[in-house]
């Protein structure tokens, strides 16, 4: 186990001098791994500081009490829950594989690349070990495994023409489909660097998508392609459709996420994130767990700071698409495809479906140009369903089906403030208000004052209150600081009687 580890660290090292220059004129000649290990090593399978997933919908499907879950951990949970070993899992699960005609172990086997903390949610990931592309065969159709090594070719080809990183290996699904990975060692999943491990899974996916041939035989999905808590098919197990073997192919270049992301990254807010890291003044807070969470007092109100609610989450795609369809128009064949989750999205922001209907009747005859009766035929379903999607879903939607970037979905657009800088903010706030209220009422208290001097009236306390309308007690407040005002314009503000006038 130890020399293996010097030995992959070796490799690292070896291939982090290339990594800036992986897209030049170098070829990497990728080939098939003399054993499964080989690929999942460079993951960090099977040596886990936290816990990874594992899942086979052949393991307890029918959920009988007292046999083995669906959902598997292995390594070590944060809470101390039971895990499992890969081995034992491998051999729960079983099936019936009709293509071969035999029942067989290891069957549709899949893992998470990534470490959690205690559960597989984005929330609880703990380490990133790589950024992965989910290709699929249009129709999920079975392929042979030469078409698939020409499908890899068009990949890869279209990588190399776009100026982009290519793969550290890929994983041949069993069935056609493959999953290109960029690997690293594994860094800690804070917040800012899961965003940016989204943003360098949509470069790649976008990319793809939009240089694929339009007679190709696959298609980029997103939504795989997108989510760091997915779970992927694990090598050296087999596809129950197709009764082939998931085989893992290296020989690409393995990553440093850094500089990894400095070659994709794009978005301003990002690039600020790695510069300021890099210059050690970003701080790395890491995400709480559920059980620190629950040592927590809870806040009685439900509002969240800097958070947005479901409605302004669809106000902002609404406004986008719109903005979008009334620049760049809407081509005949996608707009069934605008009406829809313009008509969803306005259902989650109008106070009833009529509302929301008539508001996308306007836009319909302002840039859709759908008639009646296909309007009403598109919207049918959104009418008696009311849609929710999640991020990477929509996501997805705006790009597969508007060819809209989604970039905007995954920014901050208000930065999250502790605790102690809320209080400190709060403090500041009031003490400004304060302040200009007491600049307020002094200048209006030494309005009166003047007015008092000029009218050779006497100066007291009771008589500026009178004429201001403060309290005799507000007026003693500013006392010293009136009295020193009058000192300042002093006599030349004092006006003699008329009797001394005359002398």
């Amino acid at each position: 186990m130890h020399s293996n580890t010097q030995r992959l660290t070796a490799k690292r090292h070896e291939s982090s001098s290339c990594l800036l220059s992986c897209c030049d004129s170098k070829t990497f000649v990728y080939h098939k791994a003399e054993t499964p290990s080989e690929f999942i090593n460079l993951l960090g399978i099977g040596q886990e500081q936290y816990c990874r997933y594992v899942w086979s919908p052949h393991i307890n499907p029918h959920k009988s009490p007292n046999k083995p879950a669906a959902w598997q951990a292995i390594g070590r949970r944060q809470s101390g829950k039971p895990v499992s070993k890969l081995i034992d899992i491998k051999l729960q699960a079983e099936g019936y594989v009709a293509k071969t005609g035999v029942r067989t172990c290891s069957l549709d086997l899949f893992v998470s690349p990534n470490q959690f903390f205690d559960w597989r949610n984005t929330k609880q990931l703990a380490q990133l070990h790589a950024n992965w592309i989910d290709i699929d065969t249009v129709g999920h159709d079975v392929i042979s495994q030469e078409q698939q090594e020409t499908l890899f070719t068009e990949v890869l080809q279209i990588l190399r023409e776009q100026s982009l990183p290519v793969p550290t290996g890929y994983v041949a699904s069993g069935s056609g489909g493959m999953h290109l990975y960029w690997i690293y060692e594994g860094v800690p999943a804070y917040k800012w660097r899961v965003r940016i491990w989204r943003e360098i899974s949509l470069v790649l996916a976008r990319t793809l998508k939009q240089a694929r041939p339009s007679d190709a035989g696959w298609t980029v999905d997103f939504a795989a392609s997108r989510d760091p808590a997915r779970v992927l098919r694990l090598p050296g197990t087999f596809h129950g459709k197709s009764g082939r073997i998931v085989q893992a192919f290296i020989g690409g270049p393995l990553y440093d996420f850094n500089e990894l992301a400095a070659l994709l990254v794009r978005s301003e807010q990002n690039q600020q994130a790695i510069e300021l890291h890099q210059q050690g003044r970003l701080e790395d807070l890491r995400p709480k767990t559920k059980a620190k969470q629950a040592k927590l007092p809870q806040p009685k109100t439900t509002n969240k700071t800097g958070r947005h609610t479901i409605g302004q989450w669809w106000f902002r795609i609404y406004s986008v698409i719109c903005s979008h369809a009334r620049v760049k128009g809407v081509a005949e064949g996608k707009r069934d495809l605008h009406a829809f989750i313009l008509y969803v999205a306005l259902r989650h922001i109008k106070r009833s479906p009529e509302d929301a209907y008539q508001a996308i009747k306007a836009l319909n005859a302002e840039f859709i140009h759908l008639t009646e009766d296909e309007l009403a035929a598109y919207l049918k379903t959104a009418q008696q369903k009311h849609y929710k999607y999640t991020k990477d879903s929509m996501a997805e939607y705006l790009e597969s089906n508007l060819g809209i970037a989604s970039d905007f979905l995954f920014e901050t657009t208000k930065a999250t403030l502790t605790p102690e800088e809320i209080c400190s903010r709060q403090q500041d706030a009031a003490k400004n208000t304060t302040d200009a209220r007491r600049s307020k009422t002094l200048t209006v208290l030494q309005g009166a004052l003047t007015q008092l001097v000029k009218t050779r009236m006497t100066v007291t306390q009771k008589a500026i209150a009178l004429l201001t309308g403060r309290s005799v007690r507000t007026v003693r407040r500013y006392w010293q600081k009136l009295k020193t005002f009058e000192r300042s314009f002093g006599p030349a503000l004092y006006i003699p009687a008329p009797s001394y006038l005359s002398a």
